[in-house]
This record gives C-alpha cells, structure tokens and sequence, in this order.
C-alpha cells in the first residue's frame, strides 16, 4: 500500500490524459480526456497532489 499510493498519484501527475482515459475506458464517469482537455487533466493532476499529501501523512504517522 505504501507503494501504490504515490504511485497512483505520480501516474495522475506525468500521465494525466491517460490516467483519464484509463478511468473513462474502465468507469465510464465521463467523456474521455483529449489533447485540449485542460481542464480534465488539471482535476487529474490536484487529485494526484492530494494522494501524496496524503500517503506522505501516513508515512510520517508511521515514522513517528
């Protein structure tokens, strides 16, 4: 679990437009991502900011 966090979220950060059209292929939760999605690959890339916030807490929780 240490490992898929950070990993889930550099994949959101480098690979947006994949990551996106990953879920869309898989989920269906909306159109896919295209080249002029900004918008789509900014949401993908502040979620991918948020998992490492998050999995960095847990490592320091765990540190101390």
């Amino acid at each position: 679990m240490m490992l898929a966090w950070p990993g889930a979220g550099l994949f959101m950060l480098i690979a947006s437009t994949r990551f996106g059209n990953l879920v869309h292929d898989n989920l269906y939760l909306f159109p896919e991502v295209g080249q002029g999605g900004w918008c789509k690959n900014l949401l993908w890339r502040l979620i991918g900011i948020g998992l490492l916030a998050f999995d960095t807490r847990i490592i320091i929780r765990i540190a101390q």
